[in-house]
């Protein structure tokens, strides 16, 4: 071969060469863009831009630069980089390893339309399989960084923005072996981590994952909500969850907290300021146990409003069939709720400093049954508004033993203890305070059973009648009542009870058997009272017998029993010192027995100035006839004629007998220095106390003799320091030489009257020693003559 044609062949090789190297150089990266370009727009992204491509065939290596695709309008697919570290020969075997994949810069949009789904406008049609063998693949490695996820479903959107996410040992061929993955990025601005392994290829697949996520606002969801017809939340979460186990069989445990918690639905809301829960959830039982703690809770439906400064409830709970009243759950719980109202506008129907709630349980179909409730510091029933008054019951606790609450609404307990009770009763034409004005249709109440009810000895009963021409006002303290087998589904039922208590000094104790719940009320009842003073029931008197009582003491037998409506039995009477104020003589009383009432009650008084009665009582529960001829007849003696009292008719319940006493005529009588008070004041002073221990040991020293304490006050200075005293105006014009003007209220001049004379007598009881049966309180008197000095006056 000639020099000449070797040159040739050798640079025609060289080209070669050279083309071959330049197309080993080049090829593979033009041929990956071209490849890229053609299955994109394949895909249906029209718009497609490739920086930069490498494909190292020898080394297994695809390096992609700045690549964007999309379709003609909407958003474009984009990545910023892509490092993707394969192997060739298991591609063979139809299997693809991949040594690493490094993702960046990724941006994805996916939407819900309809039924479909479309990622960056491109509809992602379902999998039909492919048909033949499958392949297999292994990622040993993968790396997503700064890469965002826009979602969008109707009206609802959210975004995630990864700042990496790593996933390793992604295995097809080996299904047991778990792959591990984290990812740290945000959800709508909310940091979010989340961290686990899954092993997706298991014939049975499982999963542990832990999630944390801050400052999450639930508000985002509102629109995903409304979709699905879910009433939309609001407030801010933050959570760490750990979930275990198979898509049939997974378990959580962990905490969430929800800041601001709020759940608005037609007629109602339901708020928190904090809502917070520890615990585990199964998904085969469907139990959540743990311990919730919520906030300033506030329930609002309709004008109800419940508010709960902290609810704290523990336990394991579990969805269940709902039956009747009773919730639609399952499980045991323990429960506390401290600083518990509910209110309406004019009414406050409960309030609690502390509620607690023990032995919780609850089951399908079964009773909801609670071991124990103590109530702390609770009252109830309280009007507000225009129409407010004191709440009818405070206790400072109360315990309920052995709640059960049926489906259908009826209550029973083994046991009720309320201890330090004050209990308010006020009467009035209309009805009684705080339990609705007569038949007001409000529907039947729901039956409850309590096994035993138990006021103790700490309580007190304030009762208060305003239907009398003057307020009648009586505290029992000490109140004692123990009442047993109450059942108003069984008003044949005898419900036994025993009742003591104090009214001032005297004593008072009741037992015997009621029926509360017969359509008429029904039982057997004794009543003992020793001591009891008079004076406070005087407005009784003076509506029924024309009289006031001015002092005495009564101590009294009763023995009762109602059925069927009728009322019989005997009362044993004994009335020491009874005096009446101003006796007229066209009384009711005088008119009745035809004598003056003077001498009605001289007849009736024995040598030790007492008057025994035993008072047959018979007739209509609703309007008792008491024959009081025998009692006259053995008081009298034959001094009058059976006849004389047999038209006296009183005409009230039976509690209220030892109001109904006649009345003495005021006389002339033997007395002590007045004790002189401040004007204005009830307050025992100086010279008065010193008085009240003269008193004192001559009381000790002469057994025989008995005081009457009988308070007053006068409408100049008693009045006028009361004016003063209240009012900024009065204590002006007082200033400026002015006395005010204001005329003298009665009632509030009766009232202190009365406190001066109680505070006398509780002197002698308590620091003298005096036996409270030598004691009598009369009847308050307010002056009108300026010289009368305030006081009280000690008649003997």
């Amino acid at each position: 071969m000639t020099g000449r044609r070797q040159a040739i062949w050798w640079g025609a090789a060289a080209l070669v060469l050279a083309a071959l190297a330049g197309l080993a150089h080049w090829g593979p990266d033009a041929g990956l863009r071209w490849a890229l370009n053609r299955v994109l727009h394949q895909m249906g992204w029209t718009q497609v831009a490739i920086a930069h491509a490498d494909l190292s065939l020898f080394n297994g290596a695809i390096v992609v630069k700045s690549m964007e695709a999309g379709p003609s309008l909407g958003r474009a697919l984009g990545i910023d980089g892509l490092d993707l570290r394969f192997r060739w020969r298991p591609l063979l075997s139809k299997r693809v390893e991949v040594e690493r994949l490094d993702l960046s810069g990724v941006t994805v949009e996916a939407r819900r339309v309809g039924s479909a789904i479309e990622v960056n406008g491109l509809p992602v049609a379902a999998s039909g399989g492919a048909g033949g063998e499958s392949w297999s693949f292994d990622i040993a490695a993968l790396a997503l960084t700064n890469s965002t996820f826009h979602l969008f479903d109707g009206a609802f959107k959210a975004t995630i923005a990864i700042d990496r996410f790593d996933l390793t040992d992604l295995k097809s061929w080996a299904p047991d072996q778990p792959a591990r993955f984290r990812l740290a990025g945000r959800i709508n601005g909310a940091p979010l981590t989340l961290s686990g392994h899954a092993t997706p290829f298991a014939d049975r697949p499982a999963l542990a994952v832990t999630l944390d996520i801050a400052r999450f606002d639930l508000g985002s969801l509102a629109e995903l909500a409304k979709g699905a017809g879910i009433t939309p939340p609001s407030g801010v979460l933050d959570a760490r969850i750990s979930v275990e186990g198979q898509p049939d069989s997974l378990a959580a445990e962990g905490r969430f907290a929800v800041a601001g918690a709020a759940l608005a639905w037609d007629g109602g809301r339901i708020s928190a300021e904090r809502l917070e829960w520890t615990g585990t959830a199964s998904l085969a039982t469907r139990a959540l146990a743990g311990k919730s703690v919520i906030d300033n809770l506030r329930v609002v439906t309709g004008d109800m409003t419940i508010a709960n400064r902290r609810l704290t409830i523990d336990g394991t709970l579990m969805p269940a069939k709902a039956f009747g009243i009773l919730p639609p759950l399952a499980g045991r719980a323990e429960m506390v709720a401290d600083g518990v109202s509910i209110l309406q506008p004019d009414r406050e129907w409960l309030s609690a400093d502390r509620i607690d709630a023990r032995g919780i349980q609850l089951a399908a179909g079964q009773p909801a049954t609670i071991g124990r409730i103590d109530f702390r510091m609770l009252s109830a029933l309280a009007g507000r508004g225009a129409e407010a008054f004191p709440r009818r019951v405070e206790s400072r606790q109360v315990g309920l033993e052995g709640l059960s609450v049926d489906p259908d609404g009826r209550v029973t307990m083994a046991a009720a203890n309320l201890t330090g009770a004050l209990i308010r009763v006020t009467r009035l034409k209309t009805g009684w305070v705080g339990l609705g004005q007569g038949d007001d249709g409000g529907g039947e109440m729901p039956s409850f059973a309590v096994g035993r009810l138990r006021i103790d000895g700490r309580s007190r009963l304030e009762y208060e009648d305003r239907v009398p021409s003057e307020p009648v006002r009586v505290a029992l303290d000490g109140l004692d009542l123990t009442a047993k087998d109450l059942d108003s589904t069984r008003p044949g039922r005898d419900s036994p009870f025993t009742l003591k208590a104090r009214l001032g000094e005297g004593r008072i104790t009741a037992s015997g058997d009621i029926r509360p719940f017969a359509d008429s009320f029904a039982g057997r009842v004794t009543v003992t009272a020793r001591a009891i003073d008079l004076p406070v029931l005087s407005p009784y008197a003076a509506d029924v017998l024309g009289v006031h009582l001015h002092t005495g003491q009564l101590d009294a037998d009763i023995k009762a029993s109602t059925d069927n409506g009728r009322l019989t039995g005997q009362l044993e009477l004994t009335l020491t010192r009874l005096y009446v104020a101003q006796p007229d003589p066209n009384a009711k009383l005088a008119k009745q027995a035809d004598m003056p009432i003077e001498t009605v009650l001289d007849l009736l008084r024995d040598s030790e100035g007492r008057i025994r009665l035993t008072i047959p009582v018979k007739g209509e529960l609703a309007n008792p006839d008491f024959d009081v001829s025998d009692a006259v007849g053995q008081a009298v003696a034959g001094a009058l004629k059976s006849t004389v009292l047999t038209t006296l008719k009183v005409a009230f319940p039976v509690a209220a007998l030892i109001g109904l006493v006649i009345d003495e005529a005021e006389k002339p009588r033997l007395g002590l220095e007045p004790l002189r008070f401040a004007a204005g004041s009830n307050q025992l002073e100086g010279p008065a106390l010193e008085q009240l221990g003269t008193v004192g040991g001559l009381l000790r020293q002469r057994p025989g003799l008995r005081l009457s304490v009988c308070g007053t006050a006068d409408t100049h200075e008693d009045w006028s320091a009361l004016i003063r005293a209240g009012s900024l105006l009065a204590r002006l014009q007082t200033l400026v030489g002015k006395e005010p003007a204001t005329p003298p209220d009665s009632e509030r001049l009766l009232a202190l009257a009365d406190s001066r004379a109680q505070a006398a007598k509780t002197y002698l009881v308590e620091r003298a020693g005096i036996d409270p049966g030598r004691l009598f309180t009369c009847r308050s008197r307010v002056d009108s003559d300026k010289n009368a000095p305030p006081g009280v006056l000690l008649l003997l």
